[in-house]
């Protein structure tokens, strides 16, 4: 009999334990604010900005091309790999 197979575990990181340059996290948020307009860039990629928050702190997130088309607020994002 073959056994069930498990998702690997989650290794959730809280905002306030986020470090600049930091890697391969995982982090469950939830988006609070749009804080602008997207911008197109020169290459035409589309930048979205957003406030996302967990139970320990908030920051300023971006998210790239059409992805951030579908993002609203009051939705619960994880984000893995970062």
């Amino acid at each position: 009999m073959a056994t069930p197979q498990t998702a690997p575990p989650i290794n959730n990181v809280f905002l306030k334990d986020m470090k600049p340059g930091q890697r391969g996290i995982t982090s469950e948020v939830i988006v609070i604010k749009k804080e602008a307009e997207p911008v197109v860039t020169r290459e035409g990629d589309t930048i979205y900005k957003y406030v996302i928050a967990d139970k320990t702190g908030s920051m300023s997130s971006i998210i790239w091309h059409i992805f951030g088309k579908y993002v609203r607020i009051g939705d619960i994002l994880r984000v893995q790999d970062w």
